[in-house]
C-alpha cells in the first residue's frame, strides 16, 4: 500500500469546510482523475477515476468530529482507496491534514500521481474559497447584487465587521436580511466605510413546504424519467436531496425531523 499526506491551513470555518467535502456530489471539482460520481444512499456511491487505466470504486463516507472519510474497494482487479481529511482548529486558522492511500493495479507508479492529486486537492480548495471572498466596497457590493438580482432572486452571504450576513435581493432591490432587522442592518452598512467581503452569491427559490413529507411528495412527482437535485434550508443550513423516477436516492436530511423547509435551488440532470 502506498500513502501520502500533506498538511496546509484554510481561513474558513470547520463545520462550512466539512459540509463542502463531506457531499461526494461536491468532489468532482476537487479531485483529479476523477470523471463521474454515481450516488447509490446517503453513505455510499459510486467513483470512476481514470488513472493509467479505468477504476470504478464502490465508496462510502465517514464523518466524525474533526474528520471526513472517504474510502471504497474494487472488485475487479481488486483495489483500496482511502481519502482522509483531518482538521485542527488553530485560533486564526484551520489545519488541513489530507491522507491518499491506494492498493492496487499499477501500484508501483501510484506514487506520483497520488501527490498530484493530493496537491491538486489543495490548490483547488484554496482557489474555491479565494474566489468566494471578493472584497467590495458598500457602494460596489450592492451595486453588483442589484444588477445581479434584476430578473431572478439571490441570496448573498457577505461579513463585514467580522460576521457574516445573509442578504436576499429581489428585483434588483434588497428584500430582507436572514435573523436580522431590515432598517437596523441598513443603518450599520450604510455607515461603513472599510471594505466588505462577498463569500457567496446563488439563485434562491422562493418555495417553503410546511414538512419534508410535502417537499419529498412534489419531488417524486416531478422526477418522472430524470433525476433532480435539489438544495433545500432548514434553521440556515442547506442540506442536499437528489429524487430519480419518483424515488428519494440521497438525503442529508434527518427522516425525522419536523418543521417548515425551503427550496433554494433545483437543478435537473
Amino acid at each position: 500500500m502506498i500513502e501520502k499526506e500533506i498538511t496546509f491551513t484554510l481561513n474558513v470555518k470547520k463545520q462550512d469546510f466539512m459540509t463542502l467535502i463531506a457531499s461526494p456530489l461536491n468532489l468532482p471539482q476537487f479531485w483529479m482523475f476523477l470523471k463521474d460520481i454515481r450516488i447509490i444512499n446517503e453513505t455510499e456511491y459510486i467513483a470512476k477515476f481514470k488513472v493509467f487505466m479505468n477504476f470504478n470504486f464502490k465508496m462510502k463516507r465517514v464523518i466524525l468530529p474533526n474528520q471526513i472519510i472517504h474510502e471504497g474497494i474494487m472488485d475487479f482487479p481488486k483495489a483500496f482507496f482511502r481519502f482522509t481529511v483531518t482538521l485542527l482548529e488553530g485560533r486564526k486558522e484551520l489545519v488541513v491534514n489530507v491522507k491518499g492511500e491506494y492498493q492496487g493495479p499499477f501500484e508501483f507508479l501510484a506514487k506520483s500521481p497520488m501527490k498530484s492529486f493530493l496537491e491538486n486537492f489543495r490548490d483547488k480548495v484554496i482557489t474555491y474559497y479565494e474566489k468566494r471572498q471578493q472584497a467590495f466596497t458598500v457602494q460596489e457590493l450592492f451595486k453588483k447584487l442589484s444588477e445581479d438580482s434584476k430578473d431572478k432572486i439571490i441570496m448573498a452571504t457577505i461579513e463585514f465587521n467580522s460576521k457574516p450576513y445573509d442578504l436576499v435581493f429581489k428585483k434588483g432591490k434588497l428584500e430582507r436580511v436572514e435573523g436580522e432587522d431590515y432598517n437596523t442592518f441598513l443603518t450599520q452598512i450604510l455607515t461603513y466605510t472599510g471594505f466588505i467581503k462577498l463569500l457567496k452569491e446563488e439563485e434562491i427559490y422562493e418555495e417553503e413546504f410546511n414538512s419534508l413529507d410535502e417537499l419529498l411528495e412534489k419531488l417524486k412527482s416531478e422526477s418522472e424519467n430524470k433525476e433532480i437535485v435539489a438544495i433545500v434550508e432548514i434553521k440556515d443550513k442547506k442540506y442536499t436531496v437528489i429524487v430519480k423516477n419518483g424515488r428519494v436516492i440521497y438525503s442529508e436530511i434527518d427522516p425525522k425531523y419536523i418543521g417548515k423547509i425551503r427550496l433554494v435551488e433545483v437543478n435537473e440532470k
